[in-house]
């Protein structure tokens, strides 16, 4: 019997891509990316990411139930 090819999402693997690309920019140093994207979002006056909560905004729920087994 034939394997089957694993299915492969193209924009995934650009992602992939982009982003070992940027890591190699910078030896794979997480400080010296870190350093960047501060350099970036000072520039830009835009944050890069932000692990703040705006107000109103609620977590969301999951997309999928959860596998874990509760009890009965």
């Amino acid at each position: 019997m034939k394997e089957k090819a694993a299915w492969r999402d193209p924009l995934v693997d650009e992602v992939r891509k982009r982003g070992q690309e940027y890591a190699a920019k910078f030896d794979f140093d997480p400080h010296k990316m870190g350093e960047d994207l501060r350099r970036i979002q000072k520039e830009s006056g835009e944050f890069v990411v932000s692990f703040s909560r705006e107000e109103g905004v609620e977590d969301a729920e999951p997309s999928r139930p959860s596998r874990r087994r509760t009890s009965s």
